[in-house]
């Protein structure tokens, strides 16, 4: 009997979300404007005041209005607009506190806002943000490039403060790879035994973390890209899995990017264990219209672990994952969102895949990036050292 779970059934036993292990951006200042609801907020959070540079195009038309807003909320993405609005919202707290203009801001506004930050030892990352959050404002409200407030002064002050900032953080710590060893390790600890009994005795939520790390890696994809998957995005052929990603960081226009999970006769085979996936939680592939969430959350219904139509939170995921591979023996802090990705990479380059191979099976447009995900062992090190000085 084919079974169809949404949330309108009994939700027993339904997963506990855990706080995102993401750090949030640095709350430097009180902000005074309260959250609102995000279907009600334009880009960035901004007020429609700061919208001048497009409202005399609307010719006071409130539909055609919404329509620019609509518009202009494409040029950027959905997390870089959270990015940006943290820093606008924090700079206008802290004109309000200091009695500066916020609807014309001044370069001592935002020379004496920057200081402060750096005062307040405001991280790398949050300082990277201000210059550009601060200019799209200034674009919004039709001012042009050449009469920014941005000047050498600030820009050095602000080089100057993310110096800073890097001095005091010290040397970043990269997290292990996940390697195809440590993925089978896992398939033969928690799936392998039940296939000659029940499937369903598989604990859901460990079978959905192991999947999704087996994707990840056999794909090189991103942690919202498998987030974003269905499973009508699924099609099985012969000999390969074809996944049909909606969305990527690496595919803006939404064209669609394909994957594709090769058949093999190895035990590890992950074209098998996706089979496998789409079997013990009754999901249906292409051509059916199934849109249940490849990393769903998992709820208890007549005793069995069963999909909902909602979506896994990141800090879950990644929480079960490291207490997944805390049981087998590895240290979980080793380990981060794109170990299996550095693992794919890391594993490709040392199977002498050509770099050009690997930037295609990544999805990337700038050759240079499969080099950030590249992670040698010491050994492996030594190696490259030892042909360097023959």
């Amino acid at each position: 009997m084919e079974l169809y779970f949404n949330q309108t059934l009994p939700q027993v036993g339904r997963e506990i979300e855990i706080e995102s292990e993401k750090e949030g951006p640095d709350k430097l200042f009180v902000r005074s404007a309260p959250k609102q609801a995000t279907q009600s907020r334009n880009p960035l959070g901004l007020p429609d005041s700061d919208f001048r540079g497009i409202d005399r195009y609307c010719d006071g038309d409130s539909k055609l209005f919404n329509t620019a807003r609509l518009a202009v909320s494409k040029v950027l993405r959905e997390k870089t607009f959270k990015n940006y609005k943290y820093v606008i919202q924090d700079f206008q707290a802290f004109c309000g506190k200091e009695h500066f203009s916020y609807s014309k801001f001044s370069e001592i506004a935002v020379g004496k806002f920057i200081l402060q930050c750096i005062d307040r030892e405001a991280g790398y990352a949050y300082l990277c943000k201000i210059k550009p959050a601060l200019q799209k404002v200034e674009a919004f409200r039709g001012v042009d490039i050449s009469k920014t407030v941005f000047n050498q002064s600030l820009d050095n002050l602000l080089k100057g403060g993310k110096i800073l900032a890097l001095e005091k953080k010290g040397p970043v710590q990269k997290k292990k790879p996940l390697t195809m060893d440590t993925i089978s390790l896992l398939i033969k600890q928690h799936i392998i035994p039940h296939l000659n009994e029940n499937i369903y005795n598989i604990d859901g939520v460990v079978f959905r973390n192991i999947f999704r790390i087996s994707l990840i890696y056999s794909t090189i994809c991103r942690w919202d890209g498998v987030n974003n998957l269905r499973a009508c995005d699924f099609e099985f052929l012969d000999y390969a899995v074809k996944v049909t990603f909606p969305k990527t960081k690496n595919d803006p226009l939404h064209q669609g990017t394909v994957k594709m999970i090769p058949r093999t006769n190895r035990e590890n085979c992950l074209y098998q264990l996706t089979k496998l996936y789409f079997k013990r939680f009754h999901l249906k592939p292409y051509p059916h219209k199934d849109e249940t969430p490849i990393n769903f959350r998992v709820f208890r219904y007549k005793g069995i672990q069963m999909p909902l139509m909602t979506k896994a939170s990141y800090g879950h995921c990644m929480e079960t994952t490291k207490k997944i591979l805390s049981a087998v023996g590895f240290n979980p802090k080793d380990y981060g969102e794109k170990s299996a990705k550095v693992g794919a990479v890391s594993a490709a380059f040392m199977k002498n895949v050509p770099m050009q191979d690997i930037q295609l099976a990544g999805g990337w447009t700038d050759p240079s990036m499969p080099l950030h995900y590249l992670h040698f062992s010491d050994e492996f090190k030594a190696y490259l050292a030892s042909k360097i000085s023959c």
